[in-house]
């Protein structure tokens, strides 16, 4: 699965698309439910520069 979300990603910023990655240390598959505060602030912080 990583994998193929790697590859889409990839497809996306090749095609020109604008493509932020964060590493939330701890979290697995669920980072939103597992760190929430980390979420929201990543999230806030790239709508922020969009």
């Amino acid at each position: 699965m990583v994998a193929q979300t790697r590859a889409a990603i990839d497809r996306y910023a090749a095609a020109g698309g604008r493509v932020r990655e964060v590493v939330v240390e701890g979290a697995g598959r669920s980072v939103r439910l597992e760190r929430p505060e980390e979420f929201l602030a990543a999230l806030v912080e790239t709508l922020d520069g969009a």
